[in-house]
This record gives structure tokens, sequence and C-alpha cells, in this order.
């Protein structure tokens, strides 16, 4: 129908938008303009798989460990490195993500207008989605959340709204397998979609279980066959810490994230149209709701906020059909205005992310990472916090001191809970790095890490003042602490990523 083509040609040129002027994390400060930072460690992976023939985060198969908890992306990635252009995969992997959302959303508007007589107001909330930057963002981000998202979301309505669903068995256990094998938690997610289904009395619980069997046991056994183990590192590395910090850390960043997504009251809009369900379909979402807000809790929110909750805010918006079909014009139109003006706040609220009438600055990470490559054997084993775009560009070994791809870094606690980050330690990697083969080591540090610049061995900074970026060579103490003593918030960005070099 016409209207889905509208909303489809909406949602991708928000997402095109996003892409060309958008950030995704804190804007220009954050060093997230190109993608995010950890869809590169993904990429890296792929792309030694596809040129070195090792899955692995270091192209010699150095500290060789499951850093990703993206699989099935990972080997994506991997079949656009075969093109040998590093500056290509990023762009195609979005290609890939926005295509595959689209279809998704696609699938779930059509299945929405089918189950209430092909009312247009029915697809309200979805149309609201495709229209909401935060939903953008993620699917251009360079990571699978925003494909998971729209997967689970699709899999989920199915599921519970579609009671006989013989003619879309096949569909569902196919959907099913896919989402299990594209992020390495999504079983968590097909149980509860699973026990879900069981509540509604859903005949495609056995899809869904199937699915989830069959995804698992590939997991289970490639991983094995791979990398000797059952489970990833980045389980050990982001879940060791106590409960009571990751779930008080998680509620301050659940709140958030309704804030920042702009999307709170479309998710109360979604909970009062499931009131108006039937007794079933209303304790099977409620379920899945709680459900879903309690993994969220539990692993202690996430860095960016509503990375593990795009789905549900999609499903949310799949919620909010009968309620904008059993209101009437005057009273719909308000209700529209009300959830447009949370959107629209919370763009004004999160300028940074959403600075979509400033040109985008360079990103310093992609542009370090390039400059390290091109005397890469100097620096010898790279010590690097941020282990997405700087060793993706730069190549070489490297070891993550926040210990994601690193087995030993990844059971050392650090002293306070950060979401993904709460392991590793920086004065271990440096020992590891002394280790390594070479002899040489060199180390990236950021303002709030252990490691700190010597002085007289800033070898590199990007400045970030003039487009493109420009990468100094050789910094002296003096320019150094001329930076830091600066008010330009733009700079600070900058300025804090040395390279001190130690042999």
């Amino acid at each position: 129908m016409i209207i889905e083509i509208i909303i489809l040609l909406i949602f991708m040129a928000g997402s095109y938008l996003h892409y060309q002027r958008g950030y995704y994390l804190t804007g220009p400060n954050s060093l997230h303009a190109q993608g995010t930072d950890d869809a590169y460690i993904s990429y890296r992976y792929g792309w030694n798989l596809a040129h070195y023939g090792m899955l692995s985060w270091n192209e010699t198969g150095y500290r060789r460990t499951e850093g990703f908890t993206n699989p099935l992306w990972v080997y994506l990635s991997a079949s656009w490195a075969t093109l040998g252009n590093k500056e290509l995969v990023y762009p195609l992997m979005v290609i890939t993500s926005v295509i595959i959302s689209s279809i998704a959303l696609v699938s779930l508007i059509t299945a929405v207008y089918k189950d209430h007589n092909q009312s247009t107001a029915s697809i309200t909330g979805l149309f609201i989605i495709a229209v909401t930057p935060a939903i953008w963002l993620y699917v251009t981000s360079g990571l699978e959340s925003g494909v998971f998202g729209f997967g689970l979301a699709l899999l989920a309505y199915l599921v519970i709204f579609r009671y006989k669903p013989e003619h879309q068995m096949i569909s569902v256990f196919l959907l099913a397998i896919l989402l299990g094998l594209i992020r390495s938690d999504a079983f968590v997610y097909l149980a509860i979609i699973l026990f879900a289904g069981l509540i509604a009395k859903s005949r495609s619980w056995k899809a869904v279980a199937g699915g989830l069997l069959v995804s698992g046991a590939i997991l289970l056994l490639w991983r094995q066959i791979t990398f000797g183990e059952w489970l990833p590192n980045t389980a050990i590395a982001k879940i060791n810490f106590n409960l009571q910090e990751r779930l008080r850390t998680g509620a301050i960043l659940l709140q958030l994230a309704m804030l920042y997504s702009g999307l709170s009251v479309l998710f109360l809009v979604g909970i009062a149209g499931l009131l108006t369900e039937s007794k079933r379909v209303r304790f099977a979402g409620l379920f899945l709701i709680l459900a879903w807000l309690t993994y969220y809790l539990f692993i202690g929110g996430d860095f960016y906020f509503e990375r593990h909750l795009i789905g549900l805010f999609i499903l949310m918006a799949a919620f909010s059909a009968p309620l904008w079909t059993r209101t009437n014009s005057p009273v719909r139109i308000l209700l529209l205005i009300v959830v447009a003006s949370g959107i629209i706040l919370s763009v004004k609220l999160d300028r940074d992310r959403f600075a979509y009438f400033h040109p985008k600055v360079n990103d310093a990470l992609v542009t370090l990472g390039k400059a390290l490559q091109e005397d890469r054997a100097y620096y010898g084993v790279l010590i690097a916090g941020a282990a997405g775009k700087i060793p993706f560009y730069a190549g070489g070994d490297c070891i993550d001191p926040w210990g994601l791809n690193d087995p030993y870094l990844a059971t050392l606690l650090r002293a306070r809970f950060i979401p993904g980050h709460s392991s590793g330690n920086d004065q271990a990697a440096i020992e590891l790095a002394k280790s390594h083969p070479t002899g040489v080591y060199s180390t990236f540090s950021f303002l709030d890490t252990d490691i700190i610049p010597e002085p007289g061995f800033i070898s590199l900074w990007v400045d970030n003042r003039n487009q493109p970026g420009i990468v100094h060579k050789n910094v002296t103490q003096k320019q150094w602490q001329s930076a830091l003593d600066t008010d330009d918030p733009l700079i600070w960005s900058i300025i804090s990523k040395p390279i001190s070099i130690s042999k």
C-alpha cells in the first residue's frame, strides 16, 4: 500500500540524515562521528578473517578470543571486507542494516495493518518509530542493534498476536534462528518471547523453541571449534561485577534511555493499547515487557542508553495500534501531538547526537588509526582501550586494556562498574605488552584511565579544529599543556588521545 512506501521512504531518508549529520554518543566531543567505536571491533574480526584466514582481533592470532557479541554480524562484515577497502566496510554495513531493518519494518506494518481491519490509524505508532532520530541512530551506527531490534519486535508480534499461525511457522522458525545467531545473548530474548507465546497460547511457540535450540546448538559448536570455549569472552568481561551495582546503574540508564530516545510517551501509549487486548494477549505482553526491562537492569544497562531497548520500543509502537484505532479523530490528533512533542523535546535536549544543522566533524579515532598505520611497525603492540576504530585502521597486534578482547584481562575487575567496560586493568595490559615478541609497545589513553602520557613521549595528536582533522606528530609538552588548558570542548575531545612509546 502507498502508506507503507511513504513510511519506508521517510525512514530511509531519516537514516541517511543521521548518517550524514548525526553522532553516536555525545556529539563532536565523543569521537563517535563515523558510527560507534564498538562496531569496528566486529569489522576488525571480519577483516582479519577475510584477509588472514583467522577469526581474531589481532592479525597474528595474538591473545585470540571471542571479543565480539554479534557472530553473524561479524561474518557479514567479513563478506564486505573481501572487497579489500577498509573505507567501504562501515558504509556498506550501514546499507545492509538499513535494508534489513526496512524489510522488517514493512513486514511489521503489514501485520499490524491486517490485524486491525486495514485501518491506517493502526500503524500510527510505527510511523512514529520511522521518524524517530534515536531509531535512525542505531540503524546507522554500524552495529547490529537496529536489525536485531526490528527483528525481535517482528518476531514477538507474530508470536503473541497470531494465535493460529500455521501459515507462518516456517517464517517464525527461520527468523528465530537468524536472531539467535546475530547476537550472543539473543537466547535470552528468544526465551522471553517463547514464554510470552506460551502465555498467549500461541501455536508458534514451538517454532520459536526450535529456532532457539538450533541457533544455540550452532553457536555452541562453532564457539568450541573456533575458540575452544563454551562462553564468549565478552560475557565474562561485561557481567563481571556485583549485581547490586549493575542494577543501580541499569536503573539510571533506563531513565536516560526513556528521556533521550523521546519514546517514553509512546511506551505508555503502547501499554494502554495492550490493556485493551484479550486477557491472554494482555498478560503475555506485560510479561514480555517486564522480562525485557529486567534483563536490561540485570546487565547494568548500556553505554549507548537505548541499545538493548530498540526492539522493545518498536514492539510498543505495534502494541499501541488499538488505542489509535479506537479513539476519535480529535483525541487521536491530541495524542499524536503529545507523542511528537516528546520526540522533539528529546532532540532539543540531546543536541549533541542530533546536531543535524551543523557540519559533522572529522572522526578523530579513524584519523588516528590511519596515522598509526602509516608507520605501524614503529609503535609495536598497541594498548588501545578504544578497541574499534584505531585498531581496525592501524592493523597489527593490539591489547585491549578493557578486557573485551583479552581472556585474562576480562577476569580483572575495575574499581567501578561501567556497562560493557567493567573489566580489565591498564597496568596489567602494559605487562602483557612488554612480553610481546616485538619488545615495543605503545599506549593510547583517555583522560579518565590510569595510563597517562609521559612528558616528551606524546607522538601523535589529532587536531579537529580545522577540517579535516590534522595529525600533529612529535607534540611537545608545552603544546600538550596548552591544549589541556583550553576551554574549547572540541579540542578536549581530541587531545585526550596521546600515544606514548616505550621499549
